[in-house]
């Protein structure tokens, strides 16, 4: 079993207002599993306080006299995992917006989330942009340009070595297989054929534009300056995804979303961090699924650096219990701690998630519910959760 863990404050008060004279938290427990009375406001404090998920779980489980006994409780037809997700598809069809159930976790599926809400927009767009019209024409104006074209026709040949040889013969010097020659081989040509700025002019105002390059990421990424006012960044898919004209289609666009490190993968555990107020949160503004697209308001600072760090620094554990912690607190652990990742704020010590894209989630009282959640997909190589899970770390 697990060490002796207590009961958050808050929910103990909770326990202690609707328990029995002399019912042990164990008995209180099987009961209130069973009554709607009590199981609604238990269920209730335990979305509203995610961040003390893990401790009230242990201490749930030090209510049990065998870890047989509190898995029963969870697991058993009419325990904690059939009462939670029989309330969750109530609370899922009062819902009014999407941010309304993000809040409670990042893992619902986007044909989940648009069945039930009709279109997935979240957050809003800032002034700089006069209207969301107005932002999505600068988008589409984004990929008809010359840096969008050069990138497809860049990754195209990425997918035929002859060819691509023969149009860039400096290739053949090039290992492909050998990761590190093959990104900046490729980044290079990125930045020679993608990344000079070039203007977009929209009503009274100029926007600068300006390509981000990550050589193996399934979406693109720009920076945008509007002049005399903020910087910002889009991600979006490099190509038109907009107008869904059949099953397939609708399949391309729902595979690239679940895809890791997508800007709908992004903009789910993002903004439920930012919805939960975490330091760690990006200034993320804006989500549309229609044109798989997130806007951002861009982050000042310092990329975070591992190179004068201790070794163990690089670690997944170690990094996420230092550097991570809220995000851990509410359920996200960062797998890709790459440089260029995090950002250190001039005016804060806690890092800024500024590139989510590869995180796990996993919150013991909110667990995914069978036809609205999913996994989030993880492309790094690197995804120590499951692999001590099994241990019950």
């Amino acid at each position: 079993m697990n060490k002796k863990v207590s009961f958050s404050k808050g929910l103990q008060k909770l326990i202690t207002k609707n328990k029995k004279n002399r019912e042990s938290n164990c008995s209180f427990l099987q009961r209130m599993i069973k009554t709607k009375t009590l199981y609604e406001p238990f269920l209730d404090y335990i979305l509203e306080h995610p961040r003390e998920n893990k401790r009230n779980f242990s201490a749930i489980c030090n209510c049990f006299k065998t870890g047989k006994q509190a898995s029963a409780w969870f697991l058993n037809y009419g325990g904690f995992g059939y009462t939670y997700g029989k309330y969750l598809l109530k609370k899922w069809e009062e819902a009014q917006k999407p941010e309304d159930v993000i809040k409670w976790m990042p893992n619902f599926s986007p044909w989940a989330l648009e069945e039930r809400f009709g279109e997935i927009k979240i957050g809003s767009i800032p002034k700089d942009f006069t209207n969301e019209a107005t932002f999505l024409e600068i988008l589409n104006d984004i990929l008809k340009s010359e840096a969008v074209s050069n990138y497809l026709e860049i990754k195209r040949l990425e997918g035929k070595p002859e060819e691509f040889a023969s149009k860039y013969p400096e290739i053949k010097k090039i290992d492909m297989f050998q990761m590190d020659e093959r990104r900046d081989f490729i980044k290079k040509l990125l930045s020679k054929y993608c990344m000079k700025p070039f203007i977009i002019q929209k009503m009274d105002k100029e926007y600068v534009i300006t390509f981000l390059c990550n050589p193996f990421s399934s979406k693109i990424v720009f920076k945008i300056e509007v002049k005399g006012s903020q910087t910002y960044i889009v991600k979006t898919l490099p190509y038109n995804i907009v107008n869904i004209s059949s099953d397939r289609t609708r399949k391309e666009h729902e595979n690239q979303a679940i895809r890791a490190d997508s800007p709908f993968s992004n903009a789910m555990l993002e903004f439920y961090l930012k919805l939960n107020k975490s330091p760690h949160a990006p200034n993320i503004l804006y989500y549309n699924y229609q044109y798989e697209t997130a806007l951002y308001e861009e982050n000042k600072g310092s990329f975070y650096s591992f190179d004068d760090k201790p070794y163990a620094m690089r670690d997944f554990l170690h990094f996420n219990k230092k550097m991570m912690k809220d995000a851990n607190l509410l359920g996200v652990y960062i797998n890709d701690i790459s440089y260029g990742n995090f950002l250190m704020p001039s005016d804060s010590k806690t890092l800024k998630i500024i590139d989510i894209g590869h995180a796990s989630y996993a919150n013991p009282l909110t667990p995914p519910v069978p036809g609205l959640c999913i996994t989030l997909g993880n492309l790094c190589g690197r995804e120590y959760l499951p692999h001590f899970g099994v241990f019950n770390l």
